[in-house]
């Protein structure tokens, strides 16, 4: 089995014999006591055993094509962060019925132990199946999502179990409210999700309605209060390019007014060898000692170059191989607007400016220095500076008030650039220039720093309450 697909195995049958444990021993007329409206136990645990099943069903049928099956890309990532935020939010949702239909009504624990056996079983055999080019081949079907690959099958097999398990736990306590187990405290709901008002000796619970529009619901700028705060955001702003992309790791320290204006600086830098990945340097004619690209300046990886040798459009003496060394860093500033901000999500526009430096390294894979290349035509290290430019569109996600999640997707272009030393095999701007898109996590310093404060008070009073007493 592929060290990915073995990996998120593990990870899903570790979450699963967790939560069989915590049930061996419930008495077994508990396991299927069924709430009115509601699913037993039981019922969950079938549930969850038929989805699982038909899934793999489809995976091994699907599995017979998969060297002619498409491969995952941008979209679907998006798609399986959007499944996750479902799976992982108080909504409910309806079962397909093709799910519904297929679910065991058996009703004997032990029994139902022995299908999700045979169930993970099954889908052991069809990921040793698996090879690594095969990874993102769309060979899984989620039933709202549509096509994606078989590593987000196993991701979504571990976020359903994570999503019927506050029911499993409200089944077991017997309790009609129950605060989500997440640490999401301002999407908790039940006893802590109302506000108690007291007049004069009675106390009184008004439930507030916590629906789509509480959490999705745009809040005026006059309902958000004036605030300023820090965060620290840590990304990767990630190249659509696919052979050849550019992937840019940083930090960036924030700081935001009002929820709405966010001013930061960042540091940002690459390392990167494309060892695996080859590419072309043209050996003759007036294109010699240039790297062989696409129209859009995009180098051709030499595993394509060999395919056009094979069906005898191109010569082997007319390139050579060589592989790709760049290293980058740039410092930035940037202005973010927040056009919408609900209580769950917020959508922005980001634009950022930096200034920093770059360098570009090829090498001869052959280990004989670009011998059929004139000494005037050899590549040496191309490097210089550049001012870089990006603007785009950001989601922010926030499950917890001190953890937030971000995704961006936008344009880059160098700006201005000068070389101190540059040599016709260079293909940095084209790599760098182009659509990129951005994952994310935001730390947030000034709540963390409030909550602590907050929590020393509180300490400090305890403290003062005892010593009185």
């Amino acid at each position: 089995m592929h060290p990915r697909l073995k990996n998120l195995f593990e990870s899903i049958e570790s979450q699963r014999q967790s939560l069989l444990l915590s049930l061996r021993e419930f008495p077994r007329e508990k396991l299927n006591r069924q709430p009115k409206g509601k699913w037993s136990i039981n019922q969950i645990i079938a549930h969850l055993i038929s989805a699982e099943r038909l899934s793999v069903q489809y995976l091994n049928k699907k599995i017979l094509g998969v060297n002619e099956a498409d491969d995952t890309g941008f979209a679907e990532e998006v798609k399986m962060l959007l499944l996750i935020a479902s799976q992982r939010l108080p909504f409910k949702f309806k079962a397909p019925k093709i799910v519904v239909d297929q679910t065991s009504t058996e009703t004997d624990f032990n029994k139902l132990m022995e299908e999700w056996d045979q169930t993970r079983a099954a889908l052991r055999h069809t990921l040793d199946q698996i090879e690594e080019r095969q990874l993102k081949r769309k060979i899984y079907r989620h039933v709202r999502m549509g096509m994606m690959n078989i590593q987000h099958a196993l991701k979504f097999f571990r976020e359903h179990v994570i999503h019927h398990t506050p029911q499993i736990k409200q089944l077991r306590l017997g309790a009609m409210l129950f605060v989500l187990s997440l640490p999401l405290p301002h999407l908790a709901w039940g006893l802590n999700a109302d506000t108690v008002e007291q007049k004069s000796d009675t106390v009184s619970t008004v439930r507030e309605k916590r629906n789509w529009k509480y959490y999705f619901g745009h809040l005026p700028m006059k309902e958000v209060r004036k605030s300023t705060k820090f965060d620290l955001q840590i990304d990767t702003r990630n190249s659509f390019v696919k052979d050849f992309p550019i992937n840019v790791y940083g930090v960036n320290l924030g700081l935001i007014r009002r929820e709405r204006f966010r001013y930061g600086a960042g540091y940002y830098w690459i390392n990167q060898n494309f060892n695996n990945k080859l590419l072309g340097i043209y050996t003759k004619g007036t294109l010699a000692g240039r790297v062989i690209t696409t129209a859009r300046g995009i180098p051709i990886p030499v595993a394509a170059l060999q395919k056009l040798v094979a069906a005898g459009k191109l010569s082997p003496s007319n390139y050579v191989a060589a592989a790709q060394q760049i290293n980058l860093w740039f410092a930035s500033f940037g202005f973010m607007y927040t056009f919408y901000v609900s209580r769950l999500i917020e959508f922005a526009i980001p634009i950022e400016i930096g200034y920093g430096t770059f360098q570009e390294k090829l090498y001869d894979t052959s280990g004989n220095d670009f011998s059929t290349l004139a000494s005037s035509l050899k590549p040496g290290i191309t490097q210089g500076y550049f001012i870089p430019g990006q603007i785009g569109f950001d989601v922010l996600v926030k499950p917890h008030p001190w953890l937030f999640f971000e995704g961006t997707i936008g344009y880059r272009q160098t700006l201005a650039q000068n070389y101190t030393s540059k040599f016709r095999a260079t293909s940095f701007d084209s790599q760098f220039n182009g659509e990129y898109y951005n994952l994310g996590v935001k730390i947030q310093l000034g709540t963390i720093l409030s909550d602590w404060k907050q929590w020393k008070k509180i300490r400090v009073a305890k403290k003062g309450v005892l010593t009185i007493k």
